[in-house]
């Protein structure tokens, strides 16, 4: 039962809601109306509990079930028929009897008013009322079978009636009537003036006389007369008629005739019509008691004076009980909220009084109990010679229509709810594809009303390409199948959403799916996030892949830098002691060029590596960029457009500003080589707050200056776009590049705490975003220099005692050799044990310990730090291929460090350990 149900119930009778839902689902099952609904093919979609009084089943056993079914085979045709000109031609309703068999296998006359239902999207069937009218029909029965005794008594004794019409002037003659006036039955169109001349003429003005009689006494017309037949034969007839009167005029006549040729006994045609009459009243009384509206005739003074059968159980009483009664004490004293009802506000009294017709739509009578229930009435006056005589009441009981009505809004307000709150689209489809039903979800997604929906295709609705896709999908599943699928449209923001939807059949019991149900979840989002996790797992690869390379990087550039320093400082040996003008010497110096371009290549390998020494400096990054505008533009050449759109407000970053530049021309050179036609070059910068590290694999969050380099060049290949900052990779032919612009970049952005992501599509040019973290801190003065090697190179010879520690023999071997020469003491070791060892006894007689930084057991710092707590002030200088953490943080020498990067020239260390004893306050 509904809510509405309930609450109605409770507040009328008290009591618990569970005893009162009984009550009412009692009072459905006990209706003596059964209400269904069928679709369009004629299956029960639903049925009331009522339905189980009426035909025995229970409304599981009808559901899914053909309503033809049931029918008597000799109205299944046409019942049938009927049905689909409802559908077909878009009737509202229809009404039709025929039998029906019971579950108990016996057969029942129906009464079934039918409503088209199926274009409304709340319903989308064929409501059905049923109404038992085997009595009824049993009563017509009666009535036909005594109307065909009446025909054939017409016939056998000649007696015909007719019905004169005097304000139309129209006459209705009975088949007999035709035959006694010489026609064939409905032959011709028959009216007054041809009965007047089917008269014999020496009779014509006793008939007159007679009809004239009997209007002024308002008595029986009875006469006997002549006639002429069609053929011209004369028959004698007796004809008996009454006329009605309204406003004292006659308004019809109503008689018969009986061709009394061969009898002319007139008291014999009389007793026989006398009996016919008498039968036919019996007749109305008995269609008035078979139909299932309430008929009530009541006097001038409201007192019953005639009540059917239905009407009297509508009210509870007997006929008996109400004649004479008045009807308005009786049945209609009090108002529906309990107050009292007046008589002479009694609409029903006003009619009968006034002789004015009444009608209305909903009331309340009282039964004998003292029950109430909900009516609908009209009221006709009797009139009789221009007065009111009484009224005409007939009455139809409300209780199962407001019932119905009632469930229905419940059962459509649960369905609209349960639709329009659903987070998902949902909606319903005829099998040719036009919506049915289209929950609001839907209708908000696509900005669409229910109007631009219902009644409409996809093809409608969507773009072609759209609606294609969807055909498909639902030819799918109008085979009978439940189809899964995802599909693309796109909502009322132009944004491409994604559903996974969910689409089957609806099927009738006895063909084809009918129509087709559609639920589509949107999971825009969870694509969305399942595209941005696999591009962030591709990036964090990425990401790592970049380290592993740079960590392999910088191990190679350690290595390198200590063979280099062993070539090009021997070759420098080798040059001394060559005179000029030796043939040799040039090629010592074809070996010493070729390793400086080697230096540069593992320089350009510990950048990527993020292992470089840098001097940064607090900088605006749009004054980089104003500054280095011009060689930009030489660089790309006139048939490139540069344009900058530099945040005005934009922060300071912490970063060696000759790197920077690097930057800049290194992206602006890789772009030039993208656009060999010619393009266009956007550098723009802003400030961007980063909270969710995952989106850039690398960046920490907080806050960054972005810098975005956009071409319009030809693209990167995606299958090559997360190498392009690998070193040595490189699309271009040989000896055009080494591959190493792009891993510079990376490693001088990644050496600032920062990161460079690309993205590009081929044909649609690409962007490098650099994001380098906003600086945290003023512009503080520098650190004094150390003293320019000029300023030292006059000092001659060394004076002092060296220790040095370096694990690779070579450089060893080498660096000895360098600092003896130089004139210094070198006392040399492979390892910081043995260093420290020595020291322990010969401490004071050490200048400056010299020794790399990373070395098997013992690092340079742990040596260094050692040593110091052992010699307060002892000057150390680092050498080394890269930098080690704990010396170099992010690439930043510690101001209180010193280091020389290997390779180094003779010289280059001869001088910096000159300037650092010269400084050394020992």
């Amino acid at each position: 039962m509904s809510t509405a149900q309930g609450i109605f119930h409770r507040h009328k009778h008290g009591g618990s809601i569970a005893t009162h839902d009984a009550w009412f689902s009692s009072l459905v099952a006990q209706s003596a109306v059964a209400v269904a609904v069928v679709d369009g093919e004629g299956s029960f979609i639903y049925a009331s509990p009522s339905v189980t009084r009426l035909t025995g089943r229970t409304p599981e056993e009808l559901l899914g079930t053909s309503t033809f079914a049931f029918l008597d085979p000799e109205h299944r045709d046409a019942i049938r028929s009927r049905f689909v000109a409802m559908i077909e031609e878009g009737n509202v309703q229809d009404s039709a009897e025929f039998r029906i068999r019971t579950k108990s296998g016996e057969w029942m006359w129906v009464e079934a008013i039918a409503t088209n239902c199926l274009d409304d999207p709340l319903v989308e069937g064929i409501i059905l009322n049923y109404h038992d009218i085997t009595d009824r029909r049993e009563a017509q029965e009666q009535l036909r079978r005594s109307q065909q005794l009446l025909i054939a008594a017409q016939e056998a004794s000649h007696i015909g009636s007719f019905e004169w019409d005097m304000r139309t002037d129209s006459v209705s003659w009975s088949d007999e009537h035709y035959r006694i006036h010489g026609y064939v039955p409905g032959s011709i169109e028959v009216d007054h003036d041809l009965f007047i001349r089917g008269v014999h003429p020496e009779d014509r003005d006793r008939v007159d006389a007679n009809l004239q009689k009997a209007i002024i006494e308002r008595a029986p017309f009875v006469v006997e007369f002549r006639i002429k037949r069609a053929d011209g034969t004369v028959r004698w007839i007796h004809s008996w008629g009454e006329f009605s009167f309204e406003d004292g005029s006659p308004v019809r006549l109503l008689g018969s005739t009986q061709d009394i040729t061969d009898q002319r006994k007139a008291r014999l045609a009389t007793a026989a019509l006398s009996d016919q009459q008498e039968e036919l009243a019996n007749q109305f009384r008995l269609l008035l008691d078979s139909t299932a509206e309430g008929i009530c005739g009541v006097d001038e003074h409201d007192r019953c004076i005639f009540i059917n059968r239905a009407a009297a159980k509508m009210l509870g009483y007997s006929p008996e009980e109400l004649y004479g009664k008045n009807m308005h004490l009786a049945v209609h004293h009090t108002k529906a909220d309990g107050s009292e009802y007046p008589e002479e506000e009694c609409r029903i009294v006003r009619a009968s009084r006034s002789g004015v017709s009444v009608s209305v739509h909903q009331d309340v009578f009282w039964r004998k109990d003292g029950s109430s229930f909900p009516i609908e009435f009209s009221s006709h006056p009797l009139m009789r010679d221009g007065d009111p005589q009484g009224a005409v009441v007939v009455i139809r009981d409300l209780s199962d229509r407001l019932k119905m009505e009632t469930e229905l809004r419940a059962s459509e307000e649960l369905l609209r709810g349960i639709l329009d709150n659903s987070p998902a689209v949902i909606y319903v489809k005829s099998a040719d594809g036009h919506y049915l039903i289209c929950n609001q979800f839907a209708l908000e997604m696509y900005g669409l009303s229910r109007e631009e929906v219902i009644g409409h295709t996809d093809r409608e609705i969507f773009p072609a390409d759209v609606a294609d896709a969807i055909e498909a999908a639902d030819a799918l599943a109008m085979l009978g199948e439940t189809v899964s699928l995802e599909e693309q449209a796109e909502d009322i923001n132009g944004q491409l959403r994604t559903f996974l939807s969910l689409k089957f059949p609806l099927m009738s019991p006895e063909g084809p799916p009918y129509a087709l149900c559609g639920i589509s979840t949107d999971i825009t989002a969870r694509v969305k996030l399942g595209e941005e996790r696999a591009e962030l797992e591709t990036r964090l690869k990425q990401s790592q892949r970049m380290e592993s390379i740079g960590q392999l990087a910088g191990g190679v550039a350690h290595d390198f830098n200590n063979i280099l320093a062993v070539i090009l400082n021997y070759a420098d040996f080798i040059a001394e002691d060559l005179v000029p003008g030796d043939p040799r010497l040039r090629d010592v110096q074809e070996i010493t060029k070729a390793g400086d371009k080697a230096a540069q290549l593992v320089q350009q390998l510990l950048t990527f590596s993020r292992k470089e020494v840098t001097e940064p400096e607090i900088v605006s990054l749009n004054e980089v960029i104003a500054d280095l505008h011009e060689i930009l533009s030489r660089s790309i050449g006139e048939d490139i457009e540069l344009r900058c759109e530099l945040d005005p407000e934009l922060p300071s970053v912490k970063v060696d500003p000759g790197q920077l530049e690097q930057v800049l021309l290194n992206l602006a050179v890789n772009a030039r080589d993208a656009m060999p036609s010619g393009g266009s070059l956007l550098i723009a910068t802003g400030a961007e707050s980063v909270k969710d590290h995952l989106l850039w694999p690398g960046l920490k969050a907080g806050e960054y200056v972005r810098m975005t380099v956009t071409d319009s060049g030809e693209g990167i290949d995606p299958e090559i776009a997360d190498r392009i900052f690998e070193p040595f990779f490189t699309t271009k032919e040989r000896e055009e590049g080494t591959g190493l612009g792009l891993s510079t970049v990376y490693g001088i952005v990644k050496q600032t705490g920062g990161g460079v992501y690309v993205e590009s599509a081929v044909g649609k040019g690409t962007t490098f975003t650099v994001y380098i973290p906003v600086a945290t801190e003023v512009p503080k003065e520098s650190f004094p220099k150390e003293t320019e090697p000029e300023a030292i190179a006059s000092c001659h010879g060394g004076n002092g005692t060296i220790l040095m520690v370096e694990d690779e023999d070579g450089v060893r071997s080498l660096v000895s050799r360098i600092l003896s020469k130089a004139g210094f003491d070198v006392v040399a070791f492979s390892g910081g044990a043995e260093a420290v060892e020595y020291c322990q006894a010969n401490l004071d007689a050490i200048d400056l310990l010299l020794t790399d930084v990373i070395m098997p057991e013992m690092s340079g710092k742990d040596l260094s730090d050692k040593l110091t707590l052992m010699r307060p002030g002892l000057t150390t200088l680092y050498m080394s291929g890269y930098t080690d953490e704990i010396i170099v943080q992010r690439g930043v020498l510690d101001p209180s460090k010193h280091l020389i990067q290997k390779p180094f020239k003779s010289d280059e260390i001869v001088t910096r350990i000159r300037s650092l004893l010269e400084m050394s306050p020992s």
